[in-house]
């Protein structure tokens, strides 16, 4: 039985670390669109969350750079999502 649970745990642990950089995608696509701002990017990353179970997760959402809508047309911008375990 404990070997059934374990197995459980592991799946869901596999889970979480597969649907942070998804949702790290999801709120990718909406950053290198021109005139884009961090709401958008954020919406995008909750909305992937929420939709995995996980939109209480403590997840801290970080740009770069922080105001997006500022970022000239080839720069480069960052959307990264911290996570505790």
């Amino acid at each position: 039985m404990a070997l059934l649970f374990g197995g459980v745990e592991f799946g869901y642990h596999v889970f979480v670390k597969l649907a942070i950089p998804a949702a790290t995608g999801e709120g990718a696509r909406p950053a290198v669109l021109g005139g884009s701002t961090h709401p958008n990017v954020s919406s995008a990353v909750s909305t992937r969350m929420k939709n995995a179970g996980l939109a209480n997760s403590g997840c801290t959402l970080m740009t770069s750079p922080t105001d997006i809508s500022a970022a000239a047309g080839e720069s480069q911008i960052t959307v990264s999502i911290s996570y505790t375990t």
